[in-house]
Parts: C-alpha cells; sequence; structure tokens
C-alpha cells in the first residue's frame, strides 16, 4: 500500500489528515488488520511515521505509534527510510518502508525480505543507448519515456558550458549561476 504522498510531503501544503488522501492510511491498516496477510509493505515518504494522527482509539499519536498500537501484536514490523536509488531505482527517491511479517510465520522477518542494496548508477549508465534528442519537447519514436521535455530557456545560460559531471551552482559567471528573481532582485 502507499496512499498518496500530497498529504504528507514536505513539498505539498501538509495538510496531513485534513485532505481525505490522507486517511486512505486508515483504510490500508484496517484492510490488513482485516485480511491478516501474510506480509505487508506500506510505503510513504519520509516524514509520514512522525505526522500525528488520531488514532482509531480517539487519542492523538504518530502513525508509526498507530501502527505498532494496530498491527503489532500480530506482525513483526521493519521501519525503515530508505533512497530507492540505492535499491536500483532509476531516480534518487527518499521514502519511507514499512514491512510487516505476520508472527506467526516461522524462520522469517521483515529483514529477510528486504531487498539488498545495489550500487547506484551514473547517469552515463542510465542514459547508454538512448538516442540522442536535442529538440525541446521531442520523445523518442521507440520510448515514449524517454524525451526531452521543455523547459525555461533562462535555463539555457546555466547549463549549455557545463562538463560531464559538473553543477550549474560550480559556474563561476554570476548569470550562470541558478537562481530566482524576487521584487527584482
Amino acid at each position: 500500500g502507499g496512499s498518496p504522498c500530497q498529504s504528507f510531503s514536505m513539498v505539498g501544503k501538509r495538510r496531513g489528515f485534513d485532505d481525505t488522501r490522507g486517511t486512505l492510511f486508515y483504510e490500508f491498516a484496517r484492510v490488513v488488520k482485516e485480511s491478516q496477510p501474510n506480509v505487508f509493505i506500506f510505503e510513504n515518504v519520509r516524514a509520514f511515521l512522525n505526522t500525528t494522527c488520531t488514532d482509531i482509539d480517539g487519542t492523538e499519536k504518530t502513525i508509526e505509534e498507530a501502527i505498532k498500537i494496530n498491527l503489532g501484536g500480530h506482525y513483526n514490523i521493519l521501519f525503515k527510510v530508505v533512497n530507492f536509488k540505492d535499491y536500483g531505482s532509476q531516480s534518487s527517491r527518499t521514502r519511507t518502508l514499512v514491512i510487516g511479517v505476520r508472527k506467526d510465520l516461522q524462520n522469517i522477518s521483515p529483514f529477510d525480505i528486504f531487498p539488498e542494496k545495489q550500487k547506484t548508477k551514473t547517469l552515463r549508465q542510465l542514459f547508454a543507448g538512448l538516442e540522442n534528442i536535442n529538440e525541446m519537447g521531442k520523445i523518442s519514436e521507440t520510448d515514449i519515456f524517454h524525451s526531452f521535455r521543455e523547459y525555461d530557456a533562462k535555463m539555457v545560460r546555466w547549463i549549455e558550458n557545463l562538463e560531464e559531471g559538473q553543477s550549474a551552482f560550480q559556474n563561476t559567471e554570476k548569470d550562470r549561476i541558478p537562481h530566482q528573481i524576487k521584487d527584482g532582485k
């Protein structure tokens, strides 16, 4: 399970349970409690477990505490913050994983099903074999997920002279360093 993260994300408005998407967590916990699957996996943003909720007993507690109280009696539970790029994902995405294994299952724990770390791939490795696309808005004819998305034209000066491995923040010319203009500054 993975309820929509907008309710808990540091990027969003963080309306938590005031946003109906945030309450889907309760439905997931209810389904797990009722159906008693052998294993459950829940995924959400880093801050998810520390978010305060009103539990089914009417008291305020963190989501982590609510999970432990409501599911911990029947499950061995692992709470772990990971970056998916360390486990084979093609992008850097820090997430919270909650893995529960029913306590009556012999010789298995959440650690047994947790994936092995993998060496993070470089951009060169990720892009190897992809066709060269140099036109903004163009989509590959053989891979719809490979495209040159449009971006603000002011960004061209930030990146046009970079060498492989450099960041735009390493530019020495002030007008080539990424910035925002606020109040004319």
